[in-house]
């Protein structure tokens, strides 16, 4: 009945299995499509400053060619500052300038990959650590796609039973041989939610680990907010909505002080004779330009993302976590099947309690 049964779901969810392999599309939005779309960004942008002129500085007249471009040079190293138009006073002490000096522009291409990264972390970790379950998900999810492409029917229904048999190996030497009252105890509480005790023995590891690699996509995208408010140095809470906002409102960069186009800069020169020559001149940074609409629209969609990730967490708590919703998955498709008997209720029950367990059910969706 074992084999039989797993054939029959095997059989039912193929195209399933072809599609989402060893994780979901919510996963995939945060793995592939995020980290795809900010490293296209960052590449953007480190083109626009290597290739590109990304800062131009109005330098005094008597500037040659190399001074005005040493001058960009030292600037967009060193950083520059804003001033607001609407304030009269400029800070004449080091220590004020510095303290409203800009200092993300330049990082903007290493800051962008070191969020790819971490959009890219949790799945890293869910493939590094899934195999512990001795549980060979991606052959099992490989093979499923493959026998989606066989139209020889003896050959698929082969290729079925390959599969079928396979998980019925992984699953077979993940059981509890100690019979003690706490062991029991313990597979009790698992079988009825399996969030109390977590392990292989209890048939529980693959689905909590990717659980848990899906709250670590939620604890990522809700983090990238904070850091993004933090490298950008702004005092807005929902940064993309107020930055559109003060668009709506015709406010511009120059009230707002949101990624200055004009801004300025402070350097030194040393002269023969150890005079040393301080020089403050203006520069325009184009390449603000281009972050701006980068971070309103990375703001926006880390929203989708967030919603997404929390929507699909929500919805394998609910689908993983309880007894009843296990099994009322398993007999659902069995029954579509014709494969359970009306007298097959306690057992299929006892089938998805005892045999499949949580990892079972699991590899079935």
């Amino acid at each position: 009945m074992d084999t039989a049964f797993i054939s029959g779901l095997s059989k039912f969810h193929l195209d399933a299995a072809r599609m989402r392999k060893d994780d979901d599309f919510s996963d995939r939005i945060s793995h592939t499509f995020t980290t795809a779309l900010i490293v296209l960004f960052s590449l953007v942008i480190s083109c626009r400053q290597y290739i590109g002129k990304p800062i131009a500085c109005w330098v005094p007249t008597e500037f040659t060619r190399a001074q005005e471009e040493y001058t960009e040079n030292v600037c967009w190293v060193t950083s520059t500052y804003y001033l607001h138009t609407n304030d009269p006073s400029f800070p004449k002490k080091d220590e004020q300038r510095y303290n409203i000096q800009i200092g993300y522009y330049q990082w903007v291409p290493l800051v962008l990959l070191i969020q790819a990264f971490l959009f890219y972390l949790p799945c890293l970790i869910w493939r590094l650590f899934n195999w512990q379950s001795g549980i060979q998900l991606s052959n099992i999810m490989e093979v499923a796609c493959d026998v989606e492409l066989i139209k020889d029917p003896l050959s698929r229904q082969t290729s079925v039973r390959y599969v079928a048999k396979h998980i019925e190996d992984s699953l077979g030497p993940q059981r509890e041989l100690r019979a003690g009252c706490v062991t029991k105890l313990k597979q009790c509480v698992a079988k009825n939610c399996c969030f109390f005790w977590f392990g292989k023995r209890y048939g529980n590891f693959l689905v909590c680990l990717y659980l848990i690699c899906k709250s670590f996509y939620i604890c990522n995208v809700i983090g990238q907010f904070f850091l993004m408010n933090k490298y950008l140095a702004t005092n807005y809470t929902f940064y993309g909505l107020e930055l559109l906002r003060d668009l709506a409102e015709g406010r511009q960069w120059e009230e707002s002080g949101n990624f200055p186009r004009i801004t300025m800069c402070d350097f030194h020169v040393k002269r023969m004779g150890a005079n040393l020559h301080r020089y403050t001149v203006q520069c325009v940074l184009p390449i603000n330009m281009f972050n701006e609409k980068i971070y309103i629209f990375l703001w926006f969609w880390m929203v989708l993302v967030t919603v997404v990730a929390v929507s699909s967490f929500a919805f394998w708590i609910y689908k993983s976590a309880f007894r009843s919703n296990r099994a009322h998955f398993v007999r659902k498709f069995l029954k579509l099947r014709s494969i359970l008997e009306p007298g097959d209720k306690k057992r299929s029950f006892n089938f998805v309690d005892d045999y499949l367990r949580p990892d079972g059910v699991f590899i079935l969706r």
